[in-house]
């Protein structure tokens, strides 16, 4: 695919369903992240996953939370 239309077509998702992604899929998708290029090949990446709808919940408060202030911790 041509870099410049894959930028152009490319959407962000604002909504999910409630449905939790299978742990094939998430493993698939962890797998193409670890492929993917990083400066002379460092990976400086660390992948979370979190699916307790609990902690979810607080991640989203805290980012509610920082978007309405200046500054956030």
């Amino acid at each position: 695919m041509d870099v410049f239309k894959a930028i152009k077509e490319r959407r962000s998702y604002r909504s999910f369903l409630p449905e939790p992604i299978s742990e094939e899929a998430t493993e698939k998708i962890l797998e193409a992240a670890i492929w993917a290029p990083s400066p002379l090949n460092t990976q400086p990446w660390e992948f979370i996953i979190i699916t307790k709808e609990e902690v979810k919940g607080k991640i989203f408060s805290e980012a509610e939370r920082c978007i309405n202030r200046s500054s956030c911790p």
